[in-house]
């Protein structure tokens, strides 16, 4: 109990749930340098990592599943395969 209550204060007392980072799609284009059209075709082209929930607003993601995403197709287009 001890560990948890120190790591809670180290993490400015907010709790862990609460520091992943989530994106949408308009914050998934603004990481790609993309459309958020170009984010949805994406998806529809089966290209684009599955989102961890889908909500009335649109689908969510893990920030690093898109931000990894990003390094691979960077190196599909240099490859000129996507």
């Amino acid at each position: 109990m001890r560990a948890a209550r120190k790591q809670a204060r180290d993490l400015g007392d907010r709790p862990p749930a609460l520091l992943l980072e989530l994106v949408g799609v308009h914050e998934a284009a603004e990481l790609l340098g993309l459309s958020r059209s170009a984010v949805v075709e994406r998806r529809r082209a089966g290209t684009f990592p599955e989102p961890v929930a889908e909500l009335r607003c649109g689908p969510i993601w893990r920030k690093a599943d898109v931000e990894k995403h990003a390094h691979n197709y960077s190196r599909w287009d240099r490859r000129g395969g996507g």
